[in-house]
């Protein structure tokens, strides 16, 4: 969806620690593998789709501090 609609072509990465040239991440994690705010990183936002209790999405800046 976001490429559909703002032309931003999200990519997959293996690690976070690939994410140092990035400034902006969106995390999907699942309720059986929570996921904690990375270091460097702040997290701006958080939700999911109605009724679905499994999946959750972050919405994390890289910190300016």
């Amino acid at each position: 969806m976001l490429d559909y609609f703002i032309n931003l072509r999200p990519v997959q990465l293996a690690d976070l620690s690939q994410a140092s040239r990035c400034s902006v991440l969106l995390l999907l994690d699942k309720a059986n593998a929570r996921l904690t705010t990375p270091a460097g990183w702040r997290e701006i936002w958080q939700g999911g789709r109605a009724g679905d209790h499994n999946e959750r999405f972050l919405l994390m800046v890289k910190r300016s501090d």
